[in-house]
C-alpha cells in the first residue's frame, strides 16, 4: 500500500503535521464526493417540451394531469403542488388523513421555449407529530410525466394559431 506523501514545504515537519495534512485532504475528497452524489439524486423526472408549446398550453395539461388536482400554485403560475392522494392506486382520491400519502411538486423552468418540466412525487408518512417526508418515489414521477406528455400531444390537435400569437 502506497502512503500519501506532501510535498516538503518550508523547513522539516514533524510525522504527525503531516499525518494531520493528508488526513485533511482525504476528508476534504470524501466531503466533496458526498456533496457531488447528493446533488445528483435529488432531482425527479426532467421533461424537454417541445418548442411550439406556450407556456399557457403546458400549464393548462400539467393541472389536468395532477392526481386529485392542484392544491397550490406559485405567484408566477410555474410550480404546481397537488392535492394529496394515495401511492398506491394514485386515482387521485383525498389521502390527506390517511398513513401513507404522496403529492406531486412540478416545476416549469426557462425563461422561453422550450420550457423544461421537472415533475418530483414525494412520499410521505403519519408519525405522531404529523407526517414526515418518506423520500422521492421515481415511479410515480415517472407515472404522471407520461400524464403529461400524453396531455401535450393531445393538445397539439386542438391548438389554434390565433391563441399562441402574442404581437409584443
Amino acid at each position: 500500500m502506497t502512503r500519501f506523501r506532501m510535498p516538503k514545504l518550508a523547513g522539516r515537519m514533524s510525522h504527525l503535521t503531516r499525518e494531520l495534512a493528508s488526513s485533511l485532504v482525504i476528508l476534504a475528497t470524501a466531503l466533496v464526493l458526498t456533496a457531488w452524489l447528493s446533488t445528483g439524486c435529488a432531482s425527479g423526472v426532467t421533461i424537454r417540451n417541445n418548442p411550439n408549446t406556450s407556456l399557457n398550453t403546458l400549464q393548462f395539461v400539467i393541472t389536468q394531469a395532477l392526481p386529485g388536482g392542484v392544491r397550490v400554485k406559485s405567484q408566477n403560475q410555474r410550480e404546481f403542488f397537488s392535492n394529496y392522494f394515495s401511492p398506491d392506486d394514485g386515482a387521485g382520491q383525498d389521502a390527506s388523513p390517511k398513513r401513507e400519502r404522496a403529492y406531486a411538486h412540478v416545476t416549469i423552468l426557462g425563461d422561453g421555449r422550450p420550457y423544461r418540466t421537472e415533475i418530483r412525487v414525494y412520499r410521505e408518512r403519519k408519525t405522531n407529530s404529523g407526517y414526515n417526508r418518506a423520500g422521492l418515489d421515481k415511479n410515480l414521477s415517472r407515472e404522471i410525466a407520461a400524464r403529461i406528455q400524453d396531455g401535450l400531444v393531445k393538445s397539439r390537435g386542438e391548438r389554434n394559431v390565433i391563441d399562441d400569437f402574442r404581437p409584443f
